[in-house]
């Protein structure tokens, strides 16, 4: 009931942090296996004052069981069945079992040494029964009364007797012990624990050999994910060398690959049972520290903005420090760093803990994943620095549940990118597989559908043909004029705006959000919007016009449940045709009147920029940098008042005439080449004019798309 109610608490917060109703099912189900499996026969006997009574051992409920609790305790002897003395019996002391010498009574014993635990185990069940030894540091000999049925290397009293060995054995119990003594004779010259590093076990023969197969599945399903995800994420980053991160990552999880096989129950002297004893442990102390490194230089590339750079690359210069040193010298030497490592470590945790909180303040992509990754690399490295402490009994299933939590939410925030590429890659194959197979089914509906949209769409330009003003509007007025006109789409969302009131003439050129049948939408909206500021609002003055057609547009869009914020920009003159006293106000577009050089018309320098060519000169007058529309701060347009002198002429356009691509590199054609011709052809009928600014439009898109609507209106007064 206890594991079921942390595993629905675990569920229950995991839906209250995480984003993916999926991911935490996920998590919960690793954990929930984790502490259901790791619960597997345990039990509560114990020895005490050296003797272990067994005649409580359901062995059918529990086929296996840990030795642990008192052991009669032999400081500096070796004492073998038959050389146990009254003198012994009178030194008698219990210690644990099942952990380093070197951490009793708070350090009473140095690790450098070598002991005998006795252990007198009593009522064993009838049977074949076995004793799994497991790794110690750095030998045994294990005897059941005087006959001696394993050794792991060779004890000895000084470095130069001893063979160091890790191996663990599953032995048989003689038969007919069911009462017996268990001498365990252990040495350490070279290590910085001495001991037991883990239980040992008694159980049926298939018992212990399914739990040590369940030991090597664990290390295997470890080692072989994160060799997996190494090699994965290493093939990306040489395919995308700009993207450090997965260097950094691949090199972690290829370099943490390796901890498996060399730590804990050392799998990989199942494969290689000879394999020297030094390099294992340099080996085993490599894997330790060089992941720790790449995983702060990870942290360090993957949050630029959020982590302490230089804080991180000490800590990572003193990774790689110890790594360095367990190169260089003895065991004896370097299996003295975890202390030093437990420092860095705690310090590496507050700055992760710092990074990813600060990322996920900021909404960094993936910061969420990292939350969960560094919360289960934490707490598997503080297991790990636990275990080595002698604090926390072994949990394999739980830290290998950790593993590969921590790896699951790295894979999600490496790989979700990629995924998503190959995802859509897949989808789009398969849909054209599809297509291939629809398409001359489909044929002859696309074709009437179609039809029916381009019809719709045709009428649709029909409307808004009829919405414009007829050209002969302006040229009524001004015989040398133009309208150039040229929808990118069958309707538009730039058009032009002619209305007249007494002798003030209104001209816009607007250009809408968008084009095509959006744009078009758009435009009927700020259409209307300045035909009801002239008739309805009574409004002259082309700011005023500007501001309340700005009004009128978000009030309109206002209205729907969705959020519009679509809008135009307008080039915008009142022109009296009598006094020629113009008006003008723009949203991002500007005017342009060109005259003579000899015209001596007086021009506000301060609204007004010049450009001198062919004897001409042009003077742009540049609107208010924000649209009609919402704006994240609106200010009144403001209008430019002047006097025309007769021949000159003004020009309003929208922006898609000078961004069209074209020419021989395919650039845009620019306002500046913009200017340049309208100088150039200013020895020409306005007329002309029309003719030859279409022409060069056309020249210079060639090949190329239509890029935007194009509007330009001229006027020769």
């Amino acid at each position: 009931m206890k594991i079921v109610a942390l595993w629905a608490a675990i569920f229950v917060l995991g839906n209250i942090l995480t984003f993916r109703t999926m991911i935490t099912r996920v998590y919960s189900v690793i954990f929930f296996l984790a502490l259901c499996l790791n619960s597997f026969g345990q039990d509560d006997i114990y020895a005490k004052h050296g003797v272990i009574d067994l005649s409580d051992w359901d062995i059918q409920k529990s086929p296996y069981l840990r030795l642990q609790g008192d052991f009669e305790f032999y400081w500096n002897e070796l004492i073998r069945p038959g050389e146990y003395t009254s003198e012994d019996s009178a030194q008698l002391e219990y210690q644990s079992g099942s952990n380093n010498w070197n951490h009793y009574n708070k350090g009473q014993y140095p690790a450098i040494g070598y002991v005998t635990y006795r252990l007198h185990v009593q009522n064993l069940p009838e049977g074949e029964m076995n004793l799994m030894t497991r790794s110690v540091t750095c030998a045994s000999a294990v005897y059941v009364d005087d006959i001696l049925i394993g050794e792991s290397g060779k004890v000895g009293t000084s470095k130069d007797d001893e063979q160091p060995h890790y191996e663990d054995k599953v032995i048989p119990i003689p038969p007919g012990k069911r009462n017996f003594t268990l001498t365990i004779l252990l040495s350490n010259h070279q290590h910085r624990n001495g001991g037991f590093n883990d239980p040992w076990y008694l159980g049926t023969e298939e018992s212990l050999y399914n739990l040590s197969r369940k030991h090597i599945m664990l290390n295997g399903i470890e080692s072989s994910s994160f060799l997996f995800a190494g090699l994965f994420f290493f093939t990306l980053y040489i395919f995308r060398r700009k993207d450090k991160a997965l260097l950094y990552f691949s090199l972690y999880a290829l370099t943490f690959s390796i901890r498996p096989l060399v730590s804990f129950n050392y799998m990989i002297i199942t494969v290689w049972p000879d394999m020297n004893w030094h390099l294992l442990v340099h080996i085993e102390y490599l894997s330790l520290f060089l992941p720790g490194g790449f995983m702060l230089l990870f942290i360090r590339e993957r949050f630029k903005e959020q982590a302490p750079q230089k804080l991180l690359l000490i800590l990572t210069l003193l990774t790689f420090a110890e790594a360095l040193i367990t190169i260089i010298f003895p065991p004896k030497v370097f299996t003295q760093l975890p202390l030093l490592h437990q420092l860095i470590s705690f310090v590496s945790f507050g700055v992760l803990i710092y990074v990813v909180v600060r990322a996920m303040k900021e909404r960094v992509s993936g910061a969420a994943f990292a939350g969960i990754a560094i919360i289960c690399l934490i707490t598997s490295s503080t297991y790990t620095i636990f275990l080595y402490l002698d604090i926390i009994p072994p949990a394999p299933y739980s830290y290998t549940a950790l593993q590969m939590a921590f790896l699951l939410s790295m894979t999600m925030i490496l790989g979700s990118k990629f995924a998503s590429q190959f995802r859509k890659a897949e989808y789009l194959q398969e849909e054209t597989e599809k297509q291939k197979i629809e398409i001359e089914e489909q044929h002859q509906v696309l074709e009437l559908k179609n039809e029916e949209i381009t019809s719709s769409i045709t009428y649709a330009r029909r409307i808004q043909s009829a919405i414009l003003p007829p050209k002969r509007t302006l040229s009524s007025k001004f015989s040398e004029s133009f309208i150039l006109y040229k929808p990118k789409d069958i309707v538009a969302g730039d058009f032009y705006w002619v209305e007249q009131l007494d002798d003030t003439m209104f001209i816009a050129a607007a250009d809408c959000t968008g084009h095509g049948v959006p744009g078009a939408m758009v435009s009927v909206v700020c259409n209307s919007a300045l035909n009801r500021c002239i008739r309805e609002f009574n409004l002259t003055d082309p700011g005023q016009i500007l501001d309340k057609t700005r009004e009128l547009v978000i009030e309109t869009f206002d209205q729907s449940e969705e959020e519009v914020k679509d809008g135009m920009d307008i080039a915008l003159i009142s022109l009296n045709t009598k006094t020629l006293e113009l008006k003008f106000a723009g949203a991002n577009n500007p005017l342009w009147i060109v005259k003579h050089e000899k015209n001596e018309t007086l021009i506000d320098s301060e609204d007004a920029k010049v450009f001198e060519e062919n004897g001409y000169e042009l003077i742009e007058f540049k609107g208010d940098k924000q649209p009609i529309g919402v704006h994240f701060n609106p200010k009144p347009f403001h209008s430019i008042s002047l006097k025309l002198t007769k021949g000159e002429t003004i020009y309003l356009f929208s922006d898609g005439y000078a961004d069209q691509f074209g020419g021989d590199k395919g650039k845009k054609f620019m306002y500046k080449s913009m200017k340049k011709l309208v100088l150039a052809m200013q020895r020409e009928s306005v007329l002309t004019q029309h003719r030859i600014m279409d022409e060069q439009f056309e020249n210079w898109r060639g090949g190329i798309e239509q890029t935007d609507d194009v509007c330009v209106i001229a006027i020769k007064v």
